[in-house]
């Protein structure tokens, strides 16, 4: 095997526009030999001859599954200390949630390494070259598409900074060469062992066979990986021509999603449809719909007009209205005994919804408003309007769209009706102030 060299200056060199620009330089440090590495190598930045300080900090992430894991904290702990790093350490509770331990755990670790984050930092991740064979074949055994396929990515946006994985181009072999020769000392985990897990049995039984047969698979797998990345963007390029066709534009409380134009839509083949929808929810950074779901997309587009036709995976929506197709985020329940409430429209009022109604005006005058959903029964007249018209025909009119208009808040003074939302004022509001007085209703969701 050739001499491994793996030193700061390399990745800093291939990194080097990345590192600079961090505020903070995360490491996510388990213990184990990947991340031990990446964190001694992480640590020797502030010994660059250069202008620039690091803030290197390590992120440890108790996961509570081994008996052994406040040892495990105490150790990473230790080492940061011997490093003079700050150290981090974050307890989780990891619950299987029909996804399998494995799954779930990295649910919970990614969360962890979103809450330390601000803006413009970085956590590095020690994944290496077998992680990324491990990946390719997992997901080819769960049946994954081309997108799948294109196995760990070296660098991507993440929770407002960047996630970075500078050690891709290395193997474990070469990793625990490295830590041998600095003499740094790393956890085993006994889970790692155990071939209940399915990473486990690709490492610990199909790999070696692989090997005797391909003496270099994962650097093989690796190269299959850039081709099918690259086929990858260049179809993601193709979509973001189609979906400029089709005249993507944000809702009016544009935190909920987008809709594009149904017509054109429509006149793509069934092929072209399902890798749109796909490239449209990443980019709205919605998660992506799974085989399962997106071969009900004709069901979807050929649902007769009134039956308001909704497909639904995780916390997203994909609807027709209108000839436009939407592509929303899943509302939380909405509890219409939550309302009335008297508000004087001072402070933001939170919805049982999530959305929040705002109300602004000049003056220094008392208003007290009387906050409440729908009914049924509702009549009002909008400013400019020479008639009362119902409320549910007004919505129709209006154009909001069918699954907000039970949610959409009816503003009272004195049990008349003088606002809907920030969609309009009634006549009667000219009976109760002489200021300008508006309203915002809109949903803002946190990452």
């Amino acid at each position: 095997m050739k001499t491994l060299n793996i030193n700061i200056e390399n990745i800093v060199q291939e990194y080097a526009s990345t590192l600079i620009s961090a505020n903070t330089l995360w490491v996510a440090f388990s213990g184990g030999a990947d991340s031990t590495v990446l964190l001694h190598l992480m640590a020797q930045l502030t010994q660059l001859q250069n202008d620039k300080i690091y803030n290197v900090k390590a992120l440890h992430v108790n996961h509570q599954l081994s008996e052994h894991a406040d040892n495990w904290q105490r150790h990473c702990e230790a080492f940061c200390a011997s490093l003079d790093i700050t150290c981090v350490s974050k307890k989780v509770l990891v619950e299987n949630m029909g996804k399998g331990i494995e799954s779930s755990a990295r649910e919970r670790r990614y969360q962890a390494f979103a809450q330390v984050m601000s803006q413009g930092d970085i956590i590095l991740c020690g994944h290496h070259r077998d992680d990324v064979a491990e990946t390719i074949i997992y997901r080819l055994m769960r049946g994954a598409g081309l997108q799948g396929l294109t196995g760990i990515r070296s660098k991507r946006v993440f929770a407002g900074g960047t996630l970075l994985r500078p050690l891709l181009n290395f193997s474990r072999q070469q990793i625990i060469q490295y830590a041998k020769q600095h003499g740094l000392n790393w956890i085993e985990d006994e889970s790692n062992s155990d071939q209940y897990y399915d990473r486990n049995f690709l490492r610990h039984s199909l790999f070696p066979i692989l090997s005797k047969r391909w003496p270099n698979f994962q650097q093989r797998l690796v190269t299959t990986s850039a081709w099918l990345l690259e086929s990858s963007i260049l179809l993601s390029e193709y979509a973001q021509q189609d979906l400029a066709q089709c005249k993507v534009k944000k809702m009016t409380r544009h935190e909920l999603g987008e809709s594009l134009c149904l017509n054109t839509f429509s006149g793509f083949s069934y092929i072209r449809q399902k890798h749109l929808v796909r490239v449209w929810c990443q980019r709205l950074h919605f998660s992506v719909p799974d085989g399962v779901v997106i071969e009900q997309l004709p069901t979807l587009l050929l649902a007769r007009n009134a039956s308001s036709p909704v497909l639904c995976w995780g916390n997203v929506e994909l609807r027709r209205y209108k000839k436009r197709l939407f592509l929303t985020r899943k509302l939380p329940s909405c509890d219409q005994t939550s309302l009335p409430i008297i508000w004087d429209g001072r402070e933001p009022l939170k919805l049982s919804d999530g959305s929040t109604l705002h109300c602004s005006y000049a003056g220094s005058e008392a208003i007290s408003f009387t906050v409440k959903y729908r009914s049924g029964g509702e009549r009002c007249q909008p400013q400019q309007r020479t008639h009362s018209q119902t409320l549910k025909k007004l919505l129709q009119e209006y154009e909001l769209e069918p699954w907000l208009r039970q949610r959409v808040p009816l503003i009272y003074v004195e049990d008349e009706l003088v606002a809907v939302g920030d969609i309009f004022h009634c006549k009667t509001i000219d009976n109760y102030t002489k200021t300008t007085l508006s309203f915002e209703w809109h949903y803002h969701f946190e990452e």
